[in-house]
């Protein structure tokens, strides 16, 4: 599949088939992290792995703050916390490095591989997410998927904006009406459902509150691909 990295926000667009008569070309935008698997606390495994080599103190502050900060302002506070003097993309290739080793040993969310399988043919799919494209390509790798068409980094959540989705729309010049966008994000899924993508929650553990605006927000919100996979039997 090929890979390439974008500077504008992506993080969420998924459409899901609404019949199978479609041997048409129709496309699926899935966000990866929370949404393909389930990775609550692999950041904070990552940290720890990084200071243990290097011998440095893992500091309470700077795991709390992974859950607050920006990816990319997270790796930085950690650099400057600890006064290393390396560059920002030297750094995250040392945290991609170990990111790989931590992703790979993580499965999917249940029914992923058997969703992939049954849209396959019909949808080229595209997989967005903050995460390097390199570690995603090394977990798709290492669970033997090969029929993903793309994978885009989206290092500044650019999935918030609409141009992002216009100029997916532009380069794959399928109608919104045969994609799908299949996100964890609320503001995500806001945005693809305003430009018209048939748009799928995954529940990442979310607050009350944030369920409902979820379920409120998306065409369908569920918990995992099993899912999506009843409902696509359902409706076709």
């Amino acid at each position: 599949f090929f890979v390439r990295t974008i500077l504008i926000q992506i993080y969420s667009i998924v459409i899901i088939p609404i019949s199978l008569e479609i041997f048409m070309e129709n496309l699926c935008i899935l966000d990866f992290d929370g949404t393909i698997l389930n990775s609550t606390d692999a950041w904070n495994r990552i940290y720890c792995k990084f200071c243990k080599d290097r011998q440095l103190p893992i500091l309470k502050s700077l795991l709390n703050a992974q859950k607050q900060s920006a990816f990319t302002d997270w790796i930085i506070l950690i650099r400057d916390c600890y006064h290393l003097e390396i560059g920002f993309n030297e750094i995250m290739n040392l945290f991609n490095e170990i990111a790989i080793e931590v992703y790979n040993q993580i499965p999917p969310k249940e029914g992923f591989f058997d969703f992939i399988n049954l849209i396959e043919k019909s949808y080229k799919i595209v997989i967005i997410s903050k995460e390097a494209s390199s570690l995603i390509s090394s977990w798709l790798k290492t669970n033997n998927i090969e029929f993903v068409s793309e994978v885009l980094q989206d290092r500044i959540d650019q999935r918030k904006d609409m141009e992002l989705f216009q100029g997916l729309l532009a380069n794959y010049k399928i109608p919104t009406k045969k994609m799908i966008f299949i996100d964890d994000n609320l503001s995500h899924c806001i945005v693809s459902k305003k430009i018209g993508l048939y748009t799928i929650g995954i529940n990442d553990e979310h607050s009350k509150i944030r369920q409902e605006e979820m379920e409120k927000s998306c065409d369908l919100y569920v918990n995992d691909f099993q899912e999506i996979i009843k409902y696509y039997l359902w409706k076709n």
